[in-house]
C-alpha cells in the first residue's frame, strides 16, 4: 500500500525543490508521520545552515 503524504509535507519538499517521487522508497513512511512542528524545526535547521560559517560544522543528532 502506498503510503500519502500529507498536505504540509508537500508544501515543504515543493518548497525545497525536492520531488517526492526522489524520496528513496523507506523514506516514505518517515516524511510522511512528520507533524508541522517537525517541518517548522527542518524549515529552521536549513534556514541555520545557509547562513553558517562555512568553516563551522555542525552535528546533527
Amino acid at each position: 500500500m502506498a503510503v500519502e503524504l500529507p498536505p504540509h509535507v508537500k508544501k515543504y519538499l515543493d518548497d525545497m525543490e525536492v520531488s517526492a517521487d526522489a524520496l528513496p522508497e523507506d523514506a516514505w513512511e518517515t516524511f510522511a508521520s512528520l507533524s508541522g512542528g517537525e517541518i517548522a524545526l527542518l524549515r529552521k535547521l536549513g534556514k541555520d545552515l545557509e547562513e553558517a560559517d562555512v568553516g563551522i560544522v555542525i552535528k546533527v543528532h
